[in-house]
């Protein structure tokens, strides 16, 4: 796999980010859920959903409702694919390999009757084909020198997105609005990379060459190496722009039919539409939450692209309980489900909370066509001080 020289940057200052947070768990004593974990564990259903974990992926109105200050680390691997490809007759090895990962980190919080975040987010995805071809060699007699030449062939297709994204909400009178800015850059890299490893040695007069046991060990002692490298590049474009999602909620039933917990939604997003390196269509959706019980957290989404055919819906529950066995004790159980005409998923996450650590884990795959290593697995951990 090659990676870009800037993707090598992004990725030790992830790690050090990491480190950071992971020594933050140890000193902050309240947690909580992570929000693109319940959204993904709820098979993508959040417009009407009321969430105390809003961030910087969901409804921006329901900023409103977060609890406390929440600062929430998430890093997720999908359509990971190795192959080792079939050899051909000039090749002693190929393989393929397809990654594509989305670490983010963001920050939220409330003040009175408006809630704010601020976080950072990231989408890369990476397609490589690596082949070794058949080493050929050759020994001139006149020149007493011996040549080998071994030729690598990197074939790259990289797609990088990572930006800002602020989001504001304020509650009304009857419902609560919300809006977020994402200020973004992409870079898209295609192109083949051509390295060799190149072998020579040459020895004196005094080495008979139809003689191997003087010929072999006069080449060892006199091996020299190099490698030579040449990109050849056919696409390097790189753009940066900015975007915006608007949304609302209010409570639906409560006055007329004494119904608590049902929330309806709308959500707009990517509302100017930017035709970058990649492009980001604008989705209009609305949505209904439902919470029948304290424990209990259901949602239906139906989403409209704009540029697209057809209708996506979503739907999703969670169950979560606490218990106080000397150390507190929290555990989700999420399940949901994603459906269009593109394609068909089912997503199904866990949360277990020992003490002050709150760990999640969710999959997210389609029901037929892809194996579970080709799925989407996110993990993420999540503080609240």
């Amino acid at each position: 796999m090659i990676r870009h020289p800037k993707m090598l940057n992004f990725n030790n200052k992830f790690v050090l980010v990491l480190c950071v947070f992971l020594c933050l768990v140890n000193f902050i004593s309240v947690a909580l859920s992570n929000e693109a974990l319940r959204i993904a564990g709820m098979g993508g259903a959040f417009i009407g959903i009321s969430s105390v974990d809003a961030g910087i992926f969901g409804n921006p109105a329901a900023l409103v409702n977060v609890k406390a200050n929440n600062l929430s680390l998430a890093f997720s691997v999908e359509n990971f694919v190795y192959d080792e490809l079939s050899e051909a007759a000039d090749e002693q090895f190929a393989s393929k390999l397809a990654l594509r990962s989305k670490p983010s980190i963001y920050y939220s919080r409330t003040y009175g009757d408006m809630g704010f975040s601020i976080g950072y987010l990231s989408d890369w995805n990476n397609t490589a084909k690596f082949t070794i071809e058949n080493t050929q060699s050759s020994y001139i007699v006149n020149e007493r020198k011996f040549e080998a030449e071994t030729p690598f062939f990197t074939y790259y297709d990289t797609l990088w997105e990572n930006g800002v994204a602020l989001g504001f909400s304020q509650r009304l009178q009857t419902a609560i609005v919300g809006m977020r800015l994402k200020i973004f850059r992409q870079t898209a890299k295609r192109g083949q990379l051509i390295s060799a490893l190149f072998l020579e040695s040459e020895h004196g007069e005094d080495v008979n060459p139809n003689d191997p046991r003087q010929l072999i060990p006069a080449i060892i002692d006199n091996l020299e190496h190099s490698i030579r490298r040449d990109d050849e590049v056919e696409l390097d474009l790189s753009d940066t722009g900015l975007d915006f999602d608007f949304g609302a909620q209010t409570d639906i039933l409560t006055k007329r039919l004494g119904v608590k917990g049902l929330t309806a939604g709308i959500i707009l997003t990517n509302i100017l539409h930017r035709n970058l390196t990649g492009r980001r269509r604008s989705e209009l959706g609305i949505g209904l939450g439902y919470e029948p019980l304290p424990w209990v957290t259901t949602g239906l989404d139906l989403r409209k692209q704009f540029a697209e055919k057809g209708v996506t819906v979503n739907f999703g529950w969670e169950i979560r309980g606490k218990w106080q066995r000397g150390a507190l004790i929290e555990a989700a159980v999420r399940n949901g489900f994603d459906i269009s005409i593109a394609q068909k998923q089912f997503a199904i996450g866990f949360l277990l909370a020992l003490g002050n650590s709150y760990w999640e884990y969710t999959l997210t795959k389609q029901f037929k066509g892809e194996s579970y290593r080709e799925a989407n697995h996110t993990v993420a951990s999540t503080i609240r001080f």
